[in-house]
């Protein structure tokens, strides 16, 4: 009885001490890591001014309708290309170059019917590339109709369009801007067209 009675005094004490020694091993990792919060913030600091100078300073449509951005300094000596989202990816729509003068700068874009999604991407001479954020913009304009998807001389547009036509191996054969396309050359068979805000297939007969 006497020695079970040592034995669990001996694993109470042990106990005790496990606990306080527990206690000190977590405070003086607590003392360390506030140490290094209030010591080691200059890399998330450094980070978010990085992000910040990569960024461009606003992004934005004017009253009418033309896309506008400011630069700041790093960005004298780069191109600007402004990029649409439609056809289920970014499609480049515009080129500026930057200059030593310049902090804003400016496109007219080319939109097509409902919701549509525009970013600037600058790059630089050295190859680095930077992206705004995104910004939208709605179109009244109504919603560009294919007038057949079986043609044998020219694909006609209810509306001028931007356009890109693929054969069904997928090359591109050709893109551009109008409200008819001409088609005689095309061998028959089916393609695929990407216009306005919507991707298509047609015929050629």
């Amino acid at each position: 009885m006497n020695t079970y009675w040592t034995v669990s005094k001996t694993s109470k004490h042990l106990l005790t001490l496990f606990i306080k020694s527990m206690k000190i091993i977590l405070s003086a990792l607590f003392i360390i890591f506030s140490t290094l919060t209030s010591t080691g913030q200059s890399i998330d600091i450094d980070t978010s001014k990085e992000k910040e100078e990569s960024s461009l300073d606003y992004v934005k449509f004017d009253q009418n309708g033309k896309l506008i951005w400011g630069a700041y300094h790093k960005f004298k000596d780069c191109v600007f290309i402004v990029e649409q989202f439609k056809w289920n990816k970014w499609v480049p729509v515009a080129e500026v170059k930057s200059n030593n003068q310049e902090k804003e700068y400016n496109a007219n874009i080319n939109l097509h019917s409902s919701i549509n999604t525009i970013r600037v991407k600058s790059i630089s001479n050295s190859g680095e590339e930077n992206i705004s954020e995104i910004v939208k913009i709605t179109s009244l304009d109504k919603e560009v109709e294919m007038l057949s998807l079986k043609v044998k001389v020219e694909i006609r547009f209810s509306n001028i369009t931007d356009y890109e036509i693929y054969d069904s191996k997928g090359e591109k054969v050709a893109t551009g801007r109008d409200g008819r396309i001409n088609v005689t050359g095309y061998p028959k068979g089916m393609f695929y067209i990407n216009y306005d805000n919507k991707t298509e297939n047609f015929f050629k007969r």
